[in-house]
């Protein structure tokens, strides 16, 4: 026996791991999950948590990641004998993630068939909260025909209809606020690349007006050094006299 958790996730949000682990953190110290076997021992019903996200996790290609704990001894060789264990399957669990934005394709095995429900790829041209299905496409499947018997009947609650709109409009806030971020952000990094150019010019002319007085001094230098007056040489290279004595 094993307890399958289901999560899901229509977007990613800042809170969204932390929450999945106060979650976690509930059903670990939950009674209900602890089955006595003699009246005296007992374990924890093993745990897997299936995620179903409607966003990508980093850079993972793969629509359905299997994540699967395994025993080591202190050489890194697995331990088979006497696993599994009550008491080691107490303490952790498997998952399984499933990035539903990946969905889609050509249908190879029996787990893409039950995920197709949830592709995408099907969402109504009209009403985004709605998948389009063929309905001879499952007539042979009894229990494809019950998983979308399930999702029919949800679709069908006015409450529930009444929920998914409210969630639209709220995730629809937070993306056109990140939106905004994303803009501003973009927005900053042009005017620090703009500024960063102009600084870099500055130091630029700076470094070029240093070479000309460098240029003029060394000119008035030779001029003077030729016998021509102080008067003369300020008027020839624009340099004051205060500057062209003290050479």
């Amino acid at each position: 026996m094993k307890l399958i958790l289901i999560e899901l996730q229509k977007t990613w949000l800042e809170t969204e791991t932390l929450r999945f682990r106060q979650y976690l953190g509930t059903q670990y110290s939950d009674p209900a999950n602890i089955v006595k076997e003699d009246g005296i021992n007992s374990h924890a019903i093993p745990m897997v948590t299936v995620y179903m996200l409607g966003h990508r996790v980093g850079d993972i290609e793969e629509p359905v990641l299997y994540v699967n704990h395994k025993s080591y001894n202190y050489d890194g060789v697995e331990v088979t004998k006497g696993i599994p264990d009550p008491f080691v399957d107490s303490l952790v669990h498997d998952s399984i993630i499933v990035q539903i934005p990946l969905l889609g394709g050509t249908i190879n095995n029996r787990l893409d068939k039950v995920l197709s429900v949830f592709d995408q790829s099907h969402k109504d041209k009209y009403n985004q909260q709605v998948l389009n299905f063929d309905d001879n496409a499952f007539a042979d499947d009894a229990e494809m025909r019950h998983i979308l018997h399930r999702l029919l009947a949800a679709a069908s609650d006015a409450k529930l209809r009444q929920d998914m709109n409210v969630e639209d409009e709220y995730f629809s806030a937070i993306e056109d606020r990140d939106t905004a971020i994303m803009l501003r952000d973009k927005k900053i990094a042009e005017q620090g690349s703009q500024l960063a150019e102009k600084e870099s010019q500055l130091a630029e002319q700076k470094s070029q007006l240093a070479e000309k007085d460098k240029a003029l001094l060394s000119s008035a230098k030779a001029l003077k050094q030729a016998g021509l007056s102080v008067k003369q040489i300020a008027e020839m290279t624009k340099l004051s006299e205060d500057t062209i004595n003290q050479l």
